[in-house]
């Protein structure tokens, strides 16, 4: 009968526990008597230990022992037993076998993989293959697999939470774009039983945004397949090209003077008429029930600055109660917000319609005319917005621009190439309430 105690035992009085863990971890990493060790520089005890096992021999310089050999020593020379039942003794509890684990590890990722892809499968096929859902989950470019990867390393027990968020993100992307303005916290709370479901931090939010930019994106919008998280401003636009409603108190245009305003069932809005030559503040939900938009002739003023704004139209509405014929103006107040966007969009489908723009001679006021020229390149006009005007607006006591603002004016000299030479030497910004008379005599002066 073998020994496995004594064998132990021998590994133990040689002092060579370094070298049995070593031996261990192969073993197990290798599932069995496979491999070998080395000790790169071992002392003088473990060489006399080793020099026993090779009937005295002692070399020096580091330590190689081939797994199998020692299983071999072990049955052969005096202790009749495996290198398993001597490790098992010497450590009280059998070597793991890492290689077996490691498959069956694998084995079961495999497993849990094709369980994830079923339920992908299971959602896309639960509906029919003309729908929106089902173009999304099978060709879309963050369809299937995206989902895929994003939820495969997930513990299983989420399994059924997340199919739940995927079916009800799948419910509302098959009805995109609404026919009527859907707010978004009335659909999350449809499909998934919560309000802010939806919303753009939570998982649910995270999907749609990515199936409408599947769907409704556009060119250059984002890479297919892309890992970032696309922008406020894109995610808002996606949301509206799907006639989803969402933070509808804060997105409002205020718009001077509108012609009219086609509503979705192609009756004209009423408020519209009953308004008249006066400020109007429209909100999202209002732009998104009208389907077009018609300006008081083809020039379309923007207003930066609400100051501005405000003293023009008191003195348009003076002008229209005496008889004249006044322009639609529209003001953006600071940076362009969704209402903003969309009003333009509808104004743009009239091919012949054109935005002026005028704003502050400073960093805000260049961008945004940056931005609307770049978005609408056949209907932008700068307006009052070169080298003359700005040296008429600037005070000599006025605003110093700070050099890191005044800096990044540099990016958007191709548009403005006089005027940033300019403003970066007098290093001063400038603002419209300086030009409130040239603004006001060419809206008049472009109906006379």
């Amino acid at each position: 009968m073998g020994s496995p105690e004594k064998a132990a035992g021998f590994f133990r009085q040689n002092d060579l526990g370094r070298v049995v863990d070593c031996i261990r971890a192969r073993y197990e990493k290798n599932g069995g008597a496979l491999g070998e060790v080395v000790i790169a520089e071992p002392n003088a005890t473990e060489l006399r230990g080793v020099a026993t096992m090779r009937w005295g021999e002692i070399r020096p310089g580091p330590i190689r022992l081939r797994l199998r050999d020692v299983d071999a020593w072990l049955r052969d020379g005096g202790y009749e037993c495996s290198l398993e039942e001597m490790l098992s003794a010497y450590y009280g509890e059998p070597p793991r076998n890492l290689k077996a684990a490691r498959l069956a590890s694998k084995a079961e990722r495999r497993e849990i993989r094709q369980q994830w892809k079923d339920l992908v499968r299971e959602v896309s096929d639960s509906f029919s293959p003309e729908s929106p859902a089902r173009r999304w989950l099978d060709f879309g470019a963050h369809g299937r697999d995206w989902v895929l990867g994003r939820v495969v390393r997930l513990d299983p027990a989420e399994m059924a939470e997340r199919r739940r968020i995927l079916l009800g993100v799948a419910r509302v992307v098959d009805q995109v774009p609404f026919r009527e303005p859907r707010p978004l916290t009335v659909l999350a709370n449809e499909v998934l039983a919560n309000p802010h479901a939806l919303d753009p931090k939570e998982e649910g939010g995270f999907l749609l945004t990515y199936a409408l930019l599947d769907l409704l994106g556009e060119a250059g919008e984002t890479p297919p397949g892309s890992v970032s998280w696309p922008s406020a401003p894109l995610r808002h636009a996606l949301l509206d090209r799907a006639c989803i409603l969402v933070d509808l108190s804060s997105a409002i245009v205020s718009v001077f003077n509108l012609g009219k305003a086609m509503r979705n069932d192609g009756a004209l809005d009423p408020v519209i008429a009953a308004v008249g030559p006066s400020e109007l503040p429209v909100d999202l939900r209002r732009l998104l029930s009208w389907s077009g938009v018609s300006a008081n002739g083809d020039r379309v003023y923007l207003i930066e600055n609400r100051g501005v704004f405000d003293d023009i139209v008191s003195l348009l509405e003076r002008a229209a109660s005496n008889g004249a014929t006044v322009p639609t103006v529209i003001c953006t107040s600071g940076q362009v917000n969704r209402a903003v966007w969309r009003l333009l969009d509808l104004l743009a489908e009239n091919t012949s319609c054109q935005f002026f723009y005028s704003g502050d001679f400073d960093l805000d006021g260049l961008r945004i005319a940056d931005v609307i020229g770049r978005r609408y390149p056949d209907h932008f006009c700068l307006w009052r917005m070169d080298a003359a005007t700005y040296l008429r607006a600037r005070m000599e006591d006025g605003e110093e621009a700070e050099p890191e603002r005044l800096g990044q004016l540099e990016a958007l000299r191709d548009r403005f190439p006089e005027l940033v030479e300019l403003m970066g030497q007098s290093r001063l910004w400038a603002y419209q309430e300086a030009i409130e008379d040239l603004l006001f005599a060419d809206m008049i002066g472009s109906f006379l």
